[in-house]
């Protein structure tokens, strides 16, 4: 950043010789209006949980698993980049030639993209539930007669009302022992959270607390996103109405140029015409002292050949300047042409600059456009703040829950943490036991007791 608050942007295009660096300084007023914004290059797994206002997603090399946790990072939209060279080969494009169009361009790279994803070998998605067929019989027996949750209660049913015993038909020894009086999670108790064993209650709190971290910290960015479109919309500050008076500015400047261009055409004219006048007079000097008279002698001689000699010094002097005069005449008319811009365009200029008539209609239409965006930025945050609030009370839930746990509940669950197993474990969440189960290590003769 330099005295004039201007930012320095630098980046790398590929070219037919190579990379080339390129830069350039960006104004204030451009990165005001939201024409240059932070950014964080992250790679597609790493973001995996994050939520962004707008993400840049590079395509190449990436299989469908990632391109699915990249394209849906964003609150607002994702752009996805095929590069076309990196999807084609020399073989490919000299087979197919140059993209006619840009559409045609944008097909290829899919097809590009699509022919990667098919050819990755990324692991293939892990299915929660096998099919039947390859399950063997034996652990199928297990699992149908494990214990299921206890179904609520009906308003009529009473309290003692005997429940389905949890062995099944093939289980043989004694009831499985329920766990410690399940919380019932209903209107009476007023705890929508009591049906959650004591680890998966702390698991929901270290994750509601992060939810509500995260969502406050988008709620106080959406808040003053929208507090600064408010100020600079009130003001006559908005991106809108900033681009409006931005390019009426760069019409006067515009139209400026263009008189002094042409001013400075009709001097560089002028100029040349003096300047072939010098010429010609130069030449008649000359050929007066080049001409002889009789015997050879030259025509001019004494007095008459010193002021002609006299009078040539003097038109190469004047000759000179002119063509000094129309060298900084034509430096100056290129810098002017290129703040006018193409010829076509300058009777245009001029009769918008010459007659605005519609300035005032532009300016309430700019002033408008930026109301509107300022309300979208006040909607979204009181979205973001909705989002917030709904995230605190879960989190306040979730610790109130905690709080009015037994506990002896609590410091057993604490004292004897779940092992889990290389199989799958099947628990309900009312505190049941758990069964482990590994159909790939189970032989026909294993016996699955259930752990208390």
């Amino acid at each position: 950043m330099d005295e004039e608050r201007r930012v320095l942007v630098e980046w790398r295009q590929k070219t037919a010789e190579g990379h080339q660096d390129h830069a350039e300084w960006v104004d204030a007023d451009y990165i005001a209006q939201g024409g240059l914004s932070l950014g964080y290059a992250i790679t597609g797994h790493k973001s995996q949980g994050l939520t962004v206002q707008e993400a840049l997603v590079y395509g190449p090399g990436a299989q469908a698993n990632a391109l699915y946790t990249m394209l849906s990072r964003d609150k607002r939209e994702s752009h996805l980049f095929l590069p076309l060279s990196v999807y084609e080969t020399d073989a490919d494009r000299a087979r197919a030639g140059e993209p006619e169009t840009d559409q045609e361009q944008l097909d290829r790279a899919v097809a590009g993209l699509l022919r990667e994803i098919e050819s990755g070998t990324e692991e293939r998605m892990v299915l929660t539930e096998l099919p039947d067929h390859a399950v063997p019989d034996q652990v199928r027996e297990v699992v149908e007669t494990l214990p299921g949750p206890r179904a609520p209660r009906s308003q009529d049913e009473p309290e003692d009302a005997p429940q389905a015993d949890a062995r099944g038909p093939h289980r043989d020894g004694p009831p499985v022992e329920q766990a410690a009086g399940p919380i019932r999670a209903d209107q009476e108790t007023g705890r929508p959270y009591g049906h959650l064993s004591s680890s998966a209650l702390r698991d929901a709190i270290r994750k509601a607390a992060a939810a509500t971290r995260s969502t406050r910290a988008a709620a106080e960015e959406a808040e003053t996103a929208a507090e600064r479109a408010e100020q600079l919309a009130s003001v006559d500050q908005g991106p809108n109405v900033l681009d409006l008076h931005r390019r009426h500015q760069d019409l006067r400047s515009r139209a400026a140029a263009i008189i002094e261009a042409r001013s400075l055409a009709e001097a560089i004219e002028e100029r040349t015409s003096a300047h072939e006048d010098q010429d010609r007079r130069l030449h008649e000097i000359e050929l007066r002292l080049t001409a002889a008279g009789r015997f050879g002698r030259p025509a001019l001689r004494g007095s008459d050949r010193a002021a002609a000699e006299t009078e040539r010094l003097g038109v190469i002097r004047a000759r000179d300047e002119i063509r000094r005069e129309l060298d900084e005449l034509a430096a100056r008319l290129r810098r002017t042409s290129a703040v006018a811009g193409p010829t076509a365009e300058h009777a245009s200029v001029l009769a918008e600059v010459q007659a605005p008539r519609h300035e005032d209609t532009l300016l309430r239409s700019a002033r408008e456009q930026d109301r509107d965006h300022a309300r979208q930025l006040r909607a979204m945050a009181e979205r973001d703040r909705g989002v917030a609030a709904r995230a605190a009370r879960r989190d306040a839930e979730l610790g109130e829950e905690l709080r009015r746990r037994p506990p002896d509940r609590a410091a057993a669950t604490a004292e004897h943490p779940r092992r889990r197993t290389a199989g799958s474990i099947y628990a309900n969440e009312y505190g049941h036991s758990e069964v482990a189960c590994c159909a790939a290590l189970l032989p026909d003769d294993a016996q699955v007791a259930p752990r208390t």
